[in-house]
C-alpha cells in the first residue's frame, strides 16, 4: 500500500500539465484511502464484535479491557476520520479534502479520545454536563496548537518560495 502511495506521488509530480493523467491519479488517491479507512473500520468492528461476544465483562481483567478499549478507540477514530474526510470532500472537492487528510485524521482520533474519556467518566458516575465541557476543552486546545503551528508553517513555506501544495 505503501508502494502505491508513492507510485501515486510519482505520477502526481510528473504530470503538470495533463489533467486526464492527474484526474487518475487523484482518483486512486482517493479511492485508495478511503479503501483503506474502511478496510480499518471493518477490521475494528468486526474484532470489537468479537471481544464483546467472548469476553465477560464481570471477569474480564486489564488486558480484556485494553482490548475493548483500543478496538472502541479504532473503530470510532475510523468512523470520525471518515465523516471528516467526507464532509471536507463535500465542502472543499477532492484535491483539498486530500490535502487535508492528515487533518481528518488528528481531529478523529482527538474525537474518540474525547468519547472514550466520555465513557469514562460515566461508567465512574463523575458525567455531568458542565464535566464535559471542561474535559472537551484540552481537546479544544490541542487542536488549535496544531491548526496554528500547520497556519505558520504554510506562512513560512509560501514567503520563503516554496510550493504548499499542488497546483494543477
Amino acid at each position: 500500500l505503501a508502494l502505491l502511495g508513492e507510485r501515486i506521488l510519482a505520477i502526481l509530480k510528473s504530470t503538470e500539465k495533463d489533467s486526464l493523467s492527474l484526474f487518475v491519479a487523484f482518483s486512486m488517491k482517493w479511492s485508495l484511502t478511503l479503501g483503506a479507512l474502511f478496510l480499518a473500520v471493518g477490521v475494528a468492528f468486526f474484532s470489537g464484535a468479537a471481544l464483546l461476544w467472548y469476553i465477560d465483562p464481570e471477569t474480564a481483567g486489564f488486558s480484556e479491557w485494553a482490548l475493548v478499549g483500543t478496538t472502541f478507540f479504532l473503530l470510532s477514530g475510523g468512523i470520525g476520520s471518515g465523516i471528516l474526510l467526507l464532509v471536507r470532500k463535500a465542502l472543499f472537492g477532492e484535491e483539498e479534502a486530500l490535502f487535508l487528510l492528515g487533518k481528518s485524521f488528528r481531529q478523529g482520533a482527538l474525537l474518540s479520545l474525547f468519547a472514550m474519556s466520555l465513557l469514562v467518566f460515566f461508567q465512574r458516575g463523575w458525567l455531568v454536563w458542565w464535566g464535559a465541557v471542561f474535559l472537551f476543552l484540552p481537546f479544544l486546545l490541542i487542536e488549535i496548537f496544531f491548526l496554528r503551528l500547520s497556519q505558520s508553517r504554510t506562512q513560512k513555506k509560501t514567503t520563503s518560495g516554496g510550493i504548499s501544495r499542488l497546483n494543477p
